[in-house]
């Protein structure tokens, strides 16, 4: 998949070299474009070409978030990442997914004793059912959760748990009579705890909305 965006020729002009983006990607990289033009004739710099090379995320966060906070906030915009389109906001998490890779790798006895190695139906499985409560939480609340830790288990297990200021979760997908599930614990400043599972063929509203907490 071409990871090429957007090229800009002049004022108002969008070139999409992949059909693959939504209207709503095409409308965000369209608005990310009019504030670049706009930087650019601000410092009397050239117009940018967007690719992979060049430096969406650094102009966002060196420049608009300094220069125009409120343009920051109210922007929603997507950049390539590996294969995927995500929003901006969603890439810390998945820097520590692209760390988390390295669990495939982990032989029999990676904890020096003889913790088995992680199956890996098990770590896609982590690594999907993470992706799709993140942007279920962003898509539907505006809400970027912060990246938990990514972490084997021994019992051929992958933990996700996070420890912010406000809240705790720690969910462990595991295997259960045949089927994958999602054992989590969590509370929101050691008050309010949830407990229970779910299978990770089905989603959890009430789950997510309380992952919200997770910032």
């Amino acid at each position: 998949m071409s990871a090429t965006l957007a090229k800009y020729k002049g004022s108002d002009y969008l070139e999409s070299s992949g059909s693959f983006l939504t209207k709503k990607e095409k409308s965000s990289i369209q608005h990310l474009g009019n504030a670049w033009q706009q930087y650019s004739l601000e410092t009397e710099k050239s117009p940018a070409t967007y690719s992979q090379s060049f430096p969406i995320t650094e102009f966002l966060e060196k420049n608009i978030s300094k220069r125009r906070p409120s343009l920051r906030k109210s922007l929603k915009v997507y950049i390539p990442f590996d294969e995927e389109i995500i929003p901006i906001d969603l890439k810390p998490l998945y820097e520590e997914i692209d760390h988390s890779k390295e669990i495939l790798d982990l032989e029999e006895g990676w904890d020096g004793y003889d913790a088995p190695s992680i199956p890996k139906n098990i770590y896609y499985k982590s690594i999907k059912f993470l992706k799709d409560y993140s942007k279920f939480i962003y898509n539907n609340t505006g809400i970027a959760i912060v990246a938990p830790e990514i972490n084997p288990g021994r019992n051929k297990n992958i933990f996700l748990s996070w420890r912010t200021e406000k809240a705790r979760l720690a969910i462990s997908i595991e295997k259960k009579d045949e089927e994958l599930i999602a054992n989590y614990y969590g509370d929101i400043n050691n008050k309010q705890p949830i407990k229970g599972y779910v299978s990770t063929e089905e989603f959890s509203e009430y789950l997510a909305y309380w992952m919200k907490n997770l910032i």
